[in-house]
């Protein structure tokens, strides 16, 4: 790639990161990736107080695994939700391992 198409095309990506989800969308229609990326941090921004969905199966590994948000709709990579957490149990003086074990489970005594 040469340098005139290599500035244009980091002009474009910057007008697309300063648009909202709904502009992009108009353009470029719901599926695309960067409007639903949009979409999902929207939600995660807006949300009260995240309230992720339990996930029994967590210790199967997948490749960026994330975590629902029952109240926002949202997506968050595991480690972020963990960080989220630990900042949650933190300010409110809550127990951090109680808080995410109800999230992720312990495994079963043997």
């Amino acid at each position: 790639m040469d340098d005139e198409r290599i500035k244009k095309a980091s002009q474009n990506l910057l007008k697309a990161a300063l648009m909202s989800a709904d502009e992009l969308a108009a353009k470029k229609g719901e599926n695309d990736l960067f409007v639903r990326i949009k979409r999902n941090s929207e939600r995660l921004s807006s949300c009260e107080g995240h309230d992720f969905e339990p996930d029994p199966d967590w210790r199967t590994w997948k490749p960026n695994r994330t975590i629902h948000c029952r109240r926002c709709g949202g997506d968050m990579k595991m480690h972020d939700a963990m960080e989220y957490l630990r900042g949650f149990a933190h300010g409110s003086g809550r127990d951090f391992k109680a808080i995410t074990e109800t999230i992720w489970p312990p495994a079963d005594p043997a």
